[in-house]
């Protein structure tokens, strides 16, 4: 063999060309920045639109975020208390059960659940919402407290109502038959009123028939003078 052939590549040789390309590890990491970055923004529009009262763009950039990321339990929780005070009562119920059902361990999700059914007046479920927030919370949760006690004094009021209207019923009844019985009363006596009046009139019929009787008696008993002739 010849010594050409045993040489090494010389220095100025060219290396073989390389396609200059990302990794598709590094563009899916890209991509999931881009869309973290886009969820985020929509997120901060939303708090901003919720800060400022106005709350049907907040639930229009928060429903924006969930569609990036259908997961998002902190999103779910704030679109609930921008239903709540948007007057959305059910749709607020809604997202806070599906921000339990994302993460059943995060007291908040449960105070928003108690929010919205205390708002629907269903003060017992929704008490039941706060006291469960509190347990995870060790009893800390001041928003959580304040619900409970706002429950029990809301089902006070309704039981005092309904005893009031218990008592109201009772009243109107108890008029009613009053007044039914007022009513039988005046009907009777009318009733009596009626049948003396009949009495009355019987008996002067009776008497005026009686003296008819008479007088014609009297001028059947009488007989009319025979005119004598002279003798």
């Amino acid at each position: 063999m010849s010594e050409s052939n045993n040489k090494p590549p010389s220095e100025s040789s060219t290396p073989p060309t390389i396609a200059s390309s990302s990794p598709p590890q590094e563009e899916e990491e890209e991509e999931k920045q881009e869309w973290e970055i886009q969820l985020l923004a929509s997120k901060k529009a939303g708090d901003t639109a919720f800060q400022s009262s106005n709350f049907t763009v907040a639930i229009q950039h928060y429903t924006s975020a969930l569609s990036l990321d259908p997961s998002h339990y902190i999103l779910y929780s704030n679109r609930s208390a921008a239903y709540l005070s948007n007057h959305e009562k059910s749709r607020a119920l809604t997202d806070a059960k599906e921000c339990i059902r994302l993460n059943p361990t995060w007291p908040k999700g449960y105070n928003r659940a108690g929010a919205a059914m205390l708002s629907l007046g269903r003060y017992g479920a929704a008490r039941e919402m706060y006291q469960e927030a509190l347990t995870l919370d060790g009893g800390k949760n001041a928003v959580a407290k304040k619900g409970v006690a706002m429950c029990w004094e809301e089902e006070r009021r309704v039981k005092v109502r309904e005893m009031e209207l218990v008592k109201q019923r009772q009243q109107q009844q108890e008029e009613e038959e009053r007044k039914m019985k007022e009513e039988q009363k005046k009907e009777e006596e009318k009733k009596k009123e009626e049948e003396k009046d009949s009495t009355e009139d019987d008996l002067l019929d009776d008497f005026f028939n009686e003296v008819e009787e008479t007088n014609t008696t009297t001028t059947t008993a009488t007989p009319e003078p025979t005119p004598t002739t002279p003798e």
